[in-house]
């Protein structure tokens, strides 16, 4: 039952403090005490209390109060406990009728007890507050306590305003939150977008687009991965930290402390991770071992590295050169069991070639491509990695390979930004799809192909679903 909100957190009255003795059940209980006196022997002090809450609570008629109360609360029970180090702790319920609630306690040695009052609607908490009072033997002392709103039990419901507009991308679905960051989990089809001002990650069904939960965290992350497992996610923090958040239960645990600026992320194993830090004319390289947080392998490349991709069937870490001409893949060979950077390199053709991010996997990891179109093998031997393929003929703005179908999904980085199906095997074009806004992002599940896009700087989504394409 909704009772006040929370800017009628102080509500004041006065408790009276005397010398007189009556028991909070009427009965007498102090030495010579009798009704209605206030008077007490020398040598010790009573608490009188007299609690008229009516224009506490006839304030809810009041104009300024009344859209925030749905119901006046009745006054059905007053708890005083009042305590003091050294003496036992004294608890008595005062005598309520009419919302006014009268009482004593007798025999207080002088000096300053702590008083406790609870206010109750049946069962349930309503007001609360607490003040410390200085007893003096044979005299009447005012209180002020102010009472906030006890522990009721809050909404069990909620309301949803709504409002209509035109959608300015038809078909498409708003993404209403900062996108700093996509992840996508395929075996799970499950989207993970990082909101790095409202510190969440939201998580998304890709295949409704349906937001179904928020996982909280602290501080603004430099990097962002998903682990092996697809259970947890990794934030690297300019601090060096390398925190965990496991997706079922938000539960956030430090893993490691690189001592750099944890620029980038990728996710080698169940058991290590590749990090790099910052660098103008070279970027370091560590490998985190996440089970005991120690860094097993390190190394200084003389690029600045961007994005990494991790290829677990080459064994390799691919990167993009940049601020260096000409731009060039760059690999970095690991050992899997031990996490140790055994070599790297770039491409034999140093410039050959157009390249450009982003560099995706395709065709189960035996070729890599540019955004340029252009193809190079993946191979775990040094001798056969990065060999040019050929060029699928179309630069791509993103591109998603779907091993399953044997089919690329590009987002084609001409004037007329469209949606290309083409064969994984042939490379033929084998269908093509008008898109709206300016297309950024394209992920593909079992049942559908996503694509993200960007009109007057809001992000917008749309799932195709394969079979209404006939795929």
């Amino acid at each position: 039952m909704k009772k006040f909100l929370p800017a009628f957190t102080l509500l004041i009255f006065a408790l009276l403090i005397s010398g007189c003795g009556a028991g909070l059940d009427g009965s007498k209980s102090g030495p010579g005490a009798e009704s209605g006196n206030e008077t007490t022997s020398s040598d010790v002090g009573a608490l009188l209390f007299q609690m008229d809450f009516n224009p506490l609570l006839a304030s809810a008629s009041n104009s300024n109060l009344a859209a925030a109360v749905t119901e006046v609360p009745t006054i059905t029970a007053v708890t005083v406990n009042v305590s003091r180090t050294g003496y036992a702790t004294i608890t008595r319920n005062l005598t309520v009728s009419n919302n006014i609630a009268t009482g004593q306690i007798d025999g207080l040695q002088p000096g300053y007890w702590h008083v406790q009052v609870d206010v109750f609607e049946g069962t349930t908490l309503i007001f609360t507050g607490s003040n410390d009072i200085n007893v003096i033997a044979g005299a009447v002392m005012q209180c002020t306590i102010l009472l906030d709103p006890g522990n009721t039990p809050g909404p069990t419901t909620g309301s949803i305003s709504i409002v209509v507009g035109i959608n300015p991308m038809p078909g498409y679905s708003a993404i209403n939150q900062s996108v700093d960051y996509i992840l996508f989990d395929s075996v799970n089809a499950t989207c993970y977008i990082l909101d790095a001002p409202a510190r969440i990650i939201a998580i998304y069904e890709a295949d409704t687009l349906i937001r179904v939960k928020d996982i909280a965290f602290s501080g603004s992350p430099l990097s962002i991965a998903l682990d092996s497992s697809g259970t947890g996610i990794y934030l690297g923090y300019s601090s060096g930290h390398i925190r965990h958040i496991d997706i079922e239960t938000g539960k956030d645990d430090l893993v490691a402390d690189v001592l750099m600026e944890a620029q980038k992320l990728v996710v080698l194993t169940d058991k290590f991770l590749m990090v790099t830090g910052p660098g103008s004319w070279d970027t370091d390289l560590k490998v985190v071992d996440v089970a005991t947080g120690q860094v097993v392998s390190a190394k200084s490349i003389f690029y600045e590295l961007t994005d990494l991709v991790y290829n677990p069937i080459s064994k390799t870490v691919y990167s993009h050169h940049q601020g260096v001409s000409p731009t060039d893949i760059h690999y970095i060979k690991i050992n899997e069991a031990t996490g140790a950077i055994l070599s790297d390199g770039d491409s034999i053709y140093h410039g050959g070639y157009s390249f450009g991010l982003p560099l995706r996997l395709i065709n189960n990891g035996t070729r890599i491509t540019a955004s340029s179109g252009e193809m190079f093998s993946s191979a775990e031997l040094t001798a056969n990695d990065l060999r040019y393929s050929g060029n699928l003929g179309y630069r791509y703005v993103d591109l998603s390979s779907d091993d399953t179908a044997v089919k690329l999904y590009l987002l084609n980085s001409g004037n007329i930004q469209k949606l290309l199906v083409l064969d994984g095997t042939t490379y033929f074009l084998e269908m093509s799809l008008e898109l709206s806004g300016t297309p950024k992002r394209v992920f593909n599940t079992a049942n559908s192909i996503i694509v993200f896009s960007i009109k007057d700087g809001k992000y917008y989504a749309k799932a195709f679903a394969k079979n209404e394409l006939g795929l």
